[in-house]
């Protein structure tokens, strides 16, 4: 519409997307640079790195010139609607599995090439990059909620050096929803054993649903219900 623009990005669901999914090899995230990144306990130490990102899912976004179709398609959107005005565009991104990195990936794009106000919902985003990937992309892309339902294992990974990047947010088929989980609860949720179930598209919808369902029940939260 004139007042938003919305980006969504389709899950796995083809074996060339199996296939994107396992290629973990990072590669330096273009253009090559170094980024300061916090290390030690007290994480008051910084240290040059440079970001890398998941192999498989660079080159999908890359592949064919695919970022610069989207690229091209958003400076269209703002050249019709707002050309004028001297606002933000606003730019929703979002995505399932395989899209929700994806998702990541233009979001970073797009926030640094164009004057728009980038909010992105991730759904079961596995880990797109390393540390320094993660600390540039969360000082870039502020609203950043990547959303994983109770015990989906996709977004427990890649292990290893590769970091999670966004606001965490947990959901559960009993309704519960933790945003900005503390390192304990963290803990607590990563050693549970991981359910594939959980990573369904459809497992995510009606986890939120209960969710919705219960801001009428005993677990609304307290200003939605003074405010009816």
């Amino acid at each position: 519409s004139s007042k938003r623009l919305v980006l969504a990005f389709k899950g796995t669901s083809s074996a060339e997307n199996v296939r994107t999914d396992l290629d973990v090899i990072k590669t330096v995230h273009e253009p090559k640079r170094k980024v300061q990144v916090s290390k030690g306990i007290t994480k008051k130490i910084s240290v040059p790195r440079t970001p890398m990102v998941h192999r498989g899912f660079w080159k999908s976004w890359k592949k064919k010139g695919f970022d610069e179709r989207i690229k091209r398609l958003v400076k269209r959107y703002i050249d019709t609607y707002h050309a004028d005005s001297n606002d933000p565009v606003e730019l929703h991104v979002t995505g399932h599995s395989l899209g929700g990195a994806l998702a990541t990936l233009a979001a970073f794009d797009l926030t640094q090439q164009f004057r728009v106000d980038t909010t992105v919902y991730t759904f079961g985003q596995p880990r797109v990059g390393n540390r320094a990937f993660a600390t540039e992309y969360n000082a870039t892309v502020i609203k950043h909620f990547s959303v994983a339902n109770g015990h989906d294992p996709v977004a427990r990974v890649p292990k290893g050096s590769y970091t999670k990047n966004g606001i965490r947010v947990v959901t559960s088929k009993t309704g519960d929803v933790v945003v900005a989980p503390s390192s304990l609860e963290s803990h607590v949720l990563n050693n549970s054993t991981p359910e594939t179930k959980d990573h369904l598209l459809e497992s995510y919808r009606r986890a939120w649903m209960v969710s919705i369902k219960q801001q009428f029940g005993p677990k609304a939260v307290p200003s939605l219900t003074q405010n009816g």
